[in-house]
């Protein structure tokens, strides 16, 4: 086996790519892995694509139907807020996001945990244009990393959430301090 040089892979990996025509093929593969939802962003944290187990579960009948929605087309306010503040830090500083534990829409359309990982979409010239991503169950994500770490993670996450729901909420009435009016 010879050896290519950088410059030579390169050349050759982008030849082959542009042969594809586009990303198509690529995004195939997740219509076929089990448990894992994928989806594209752009700038705007607007659906650009995804699998057809995305949409579905969205409640989409195509992928036609979500290009341009926005998590909030989907989800309460408060669990959009977190997706795009999530989509926007990944986009600014082009970092991933790897196996961040989040709530999402399980089989029944209740919400349940999930594992979520987003990476930088980037143009020819290297620039942030977008994200993509994928979703998977917890079941799936424990079998990998085992439980011991991800109750630590989902109760660190669940202590957060249950924080942000007693500093905001009123137990007496289940409304937000905010829709109280002043007497």
């Amino acid at each position: 086996m010879s050896i290519f040089s950088k410059k030579i892979g390169k050349d050759l990996q982008l030849s082959f790519f542009d042969e594809i025509g586009s990303a198509q093929p690529l995004r195939q593969l997740f219509e076929h892995l089990p448990g894992v939802f994928f989806f594209l962003k752009d700038r705007c944290s607007r659906m650009m694509g995804a699998s057809s187990k995305l949409y579905e579960r969205l409640g989409c009948a195509s992928e036609e139907e979500m290009v341009g929605a926005t998590d909030y087309d989907f989800f309460p306010n408060q669990i959009a807020d977190g997706f795009v503040r999530d989509d926007q830090q990944v986009m600014k500083t082009g970092e991933s996001l790897i196996n961040r534990v989040e709530i999402w829409y399980n089989e029944q359309r209740l919400l349940d945990w999930f594992m979520t990982t987003k990476l930088p979409v980037r143009n020819v010239k290297g620039e942030v244009i977008g994200l993509m991503g994928t979703v998977r169950r917890m079941e799936q994500v424990t079998d990998y990393y085992g439980r011991k770490y991800i109750t630590v993670i989902v109760n660190t996450s669940y202590s957060r959430a249950l924080s942000h729901y007693f500093r905001n909420f009123d137990p007496k009435s289940s409304k937000p301090f905010s829709q109280h009016s002043s007497s």
